[in-house]
């Protein structure tokens, strides 16, 4: 197996949307592409022997004035999902998303002023999955969202 982390090619839009779920997936799905076709956000496509499993999309913003790394999206194809991959540390494909987020904002840290990673999750499951396993914390913007914030 080869798994890789590559840039979005035209390509991947359309698996990306046939191995979605539902409607409210591919209204995600589609948004995000159009973000990285305006070059709002950048996306990281993992492939293993060049299909394409996953994305994460990531962009610099900001929470209230709080200048972020933020996730603006991860999916991961339906039949892979809750699977752990022995070749990604043993880890499920959106953990190794997850871990890949944290080390690119590290990384941009070096360069401009950035403290935390943060991401809205979409679910009270997600936002548990994400406080208990990776130690992101609850921050509530003054629009009422509650973005989950992890310290660089």
């Amino acid at each position: 197996m080869s798994y890789k982390i590559r840039g979005v090619i035209s390509t991947d839009k359309l698996r990306f949307l046939a191995s979605s779920l539902n409607d409210r997936e591919r209204a995600f799905i589609k948004n995000t592409f159009k973000a990285s076709d305006k070059k709002d956000t950048v996306m990281y496509v993992l492939e293993n022997n060049q299909e394409p499993l996953g994305f994460i999309a990531l962009s610099a913003s900001r929470v209230d004035a709080i200048p972020v790394v933020l996730i603006d999206y991860i999916f991961v194809s339906h039949a892979l999902r809750k699977q752990v991959i022995a070749e990604l540390a043993h880890v499920k494909i959106s953990e190794f998303f997850l871990s890949l987020a944290m080390n690119k904002a590290q990384e941009l840290q070096k360069s401009i002023g950035i403290r935390w990673l943060a991401l809205l999750p979409d679910n009270d499951k997600l936002e548990e999955f994400y406080k208990g396993h990776f130690g992101f914390s609850s921050y509530k913007e003054k629009t009422r969202q509650t973005y989950l914030f992890y310290k660089i």
